[in-house]
């Protein structure tokens, strides 16, 4: 019987290590893991879908464990003075949740640029705003009566018509997570039920909702 002989192998081949792909440099923070690094990069990608991704992972992250993403606060907070809707509308969004890590401290210390949110050029911004308030009110205690009241003065907001009435129906959603714990129900309940007449049906639809939830 014969063998074969068997030729040596040579030194494995190196891999060359992988090109990046051109784009926006990631976002070097003190305390941020790569993860987060790397989602929070994608925050302020040009491209949607990259963005919708980053966005979505940062939002299951900061409603889960969102001491990961305080080292990042200053980061997500600069989204607010950004010209892109979409970010602000991303800043609205993730700050009320992030605020959980620190019993609120770096939250109040930026709230009036917050609340600007509910006023702000954008109907989209200022709808997610509203809707989040409940958030900051669940957060942040101690600014619970200033999100009550920030919401019922959406009615001087300069929005105009149907996107006025938009910005109100989210803030009867956000309101009635709040009103339970509430010490301002009576003005609540005006603000709502003022609502049923809104030439908005979405507008009606959650003041009916309310009313029916919060009886009594």
């Amino acid at each position: 019987m014969t063998t074969r002989a068997v030729r040596p192998r040579g030194p494995a081949r190196q891999r060359k290590p992988a090109r990046a792909k051109p784009g926006r440099p990631a976002v070097e923070q003190p305390g941020i893991g790569g993860r987060i690094e790397g989602i929070l990069d994608g925050l302020g990608a040009s491209n949607d879908a990259v963005r919708h991704k980053a966005f979505r992972a940062a939002l299951r992250i900061a409603g889960e464990t969102p001491e990961k993403l305080l080292p990042a606060w200053p980061l997500v907070v600069r989204l607010l003075a950004s010209e892109n809707a979409f970010h602000r509308s991303i800043a609205a969004q993730l700050l009320p949740k992030i605020a959980a890590a620190d019993g609120g401290a770096s939250f109040r210390r930026i709230a009036a640029r917050y609340w600007s949110l509910l006023d702000d050029p954008s109907v989209m911004t200022a709808r997610f705003a509203a809707r989040s308030a409940a958030v900051v009110a669940a957060n942040v205690p101690s600014l619970r009566g200033t999100a009550v009241t920030r919401l019922l003065a959406i009615e001087s907001s300069h929005h105009r018509g149907t996107r006025k009435e938009l910005v109100k129906a989210d803030a009867i959603q956000a309101l009635g997570e709040i009103y339970p714990l509430s010490t301002m129900k009576p003005q609540i309940r005006r603000f709502v039920e003022a609502q049923q007449s809104s030439p908005s049906g979405t507008a009606r639809r959650a003041a009916r909702e309310f009313l029916a939830r919060h009886t009594g």
